[in-house]
């Protein structure tokens, strides 16, 4: 549920980040990302050329997952029997499963384009670019009231 309620966050302040059009505010925001990945993993040009298209296709997929996620946390538990409840909760952990044989099959899509200690430096990168993209929106919306 934690992660959940972060990827909502996450997802509603790069929607309000820049008081643009959807499009530009979406490529903005993919700017930023390259360049701070970029810079925080010290990538060469064609460390870069390499990493994106793959970087890019892993995001892809692992927005998709999250999406089939969010999609089984709006069901109304409530009202669900037992049985419904149990499978959700095993549909939950199919999910979960996905996304880490999806981190471990881009894991050595990585390694074949970023030495090492780049790719271990990966995770953080992400970790450090959603905080700071966290901090411009509310830096954003601060200066806006």
């Amino acid at each position: 549920m934690k992660k959940l309620s972060f990827i909502l966050l996450f997802s509603m302040t790069t929607i309000m980040l820049f008081g643009q059009k959807r499009g530009e505010k979406s490529e903005k925001i993919e700017a930023y990302r390259v360049a701070f990945f970029t810079q925080k993993l010290d990538l060469t040009a064609d460390e870069s050329k390499a990493f994106w298209p793959v970087y890019n296709d892993y995001q892809k997929e692992l927005r998709e997952l999250r999406k089939a996620e969010r999609q089984l946390n709006r069901g109304n538990y409530g009202e669900m029997s037992d049985q419904e409840l149990e499978e959700a909760i095993e549909k939950r952990f199919e999910l979960r499963q996905k996304q880490l044989d999806l981190e471990k099959q881009y894991y050595k899509k990585f390694k074949a384009v970023l030495p090492m200690k780049k790719l271990a430096k990966l995770p953080r990168t992400e970790r450090a670019f959603r905080s700071e993209l966290l901090k411009k929106v509310k830096e954003q919306r601060e200066r806006g009231n």
